[in-house]
């Protein structure tokens, strides 16, 4: 009788150790999942920046409306053959604490494109970053597009005639040259921007 007892006993300790050690593992589960949480939304760039854009802790102030900047782009960064692209991801102006990266060139066959990005400055408690819209009262946006954001000039200073624009998606924005120009920029040409909307951001309890 005594020793069914102690084996009662025994495997009652044990499940009981086996609980503890599994409340404790799970514990530590949310412990871990919280606080990816909090670093998600709270302290990583991709995070504070969706909590800028969605109002969420933050005021945002307008710096300069449109941003400007001049830059030469280089020949050897137009590609020669359809289909080909150009990887670049270099910075080529800058707007404030914000870099403007040309990311790539692509020949489409019609035309020759340039994409860029404005990479914003972000901190947890403030920040700059270019934005294609305007933000409302009642919290919504307005898109910001200027029917004369871009100019490109050849090496002699002419002018030369932009095809397809594109704006967005958030600090992103394109142009293309079409390919009966390819002359006039394959050594290289000016381009001049006039575009989008520099903000600033700061945090509401700073």
């Amino acid at each position: 009788m005594v020793r069914v007892k102690s084996k009662i006993l025994l495997k009652r300790k044990v499940f009981m150790l086996r609980s503890k050690r599994t409340i404790i593992i799970l514990t530590i589960l949310i412990i871990i999942a919280a606080s990816f949480v909090v670093y998600r939304n709270c302290i990583s760039e991709e995070g504070i920046f969706d909590n800028v854009l969605n109002g969420r802790s933050y005021n945002i102030y307008e710096i300069q409306k449109p941003i400007s900047f001049t830059a030469f782009i280089e020949p050897d960064w137009i590609p020669e053959n359809e289909n080909e692209v150009i990887e670049l991801n270099k910075e080529i102006g800058k707007a404030g604490r914000v870099e403007i990266i040309l990311e790539n060139v692509m020949h489409r066959g019609n035309d020759i494109y340039f994409s860029f990005n404005a990479k914003p400055f972000i901190s947890f408690h403030d920040g700059e970053f270019l934005y294609h819209y305007e933000f409302n009262e009642d919290g919504a946006a307005t898109s910001y597009f200027l029917a004369d954001a871009y100019n490109v000039y050849d090496k002699n200073s002419n002018k030369i005639d932009v095809g397809q624009k594109g704006f967005g998606p958030i600090s992103k924005f394109s142009f293309g040259i079409e390919i009966k120009n390819y002359d006039a920029i394959k050594e290289g040409f000016t381009l001049e921007f006039n575009g989008g909307i520099l903000y600033r951001y700061t945090h509401k309890l700073r």
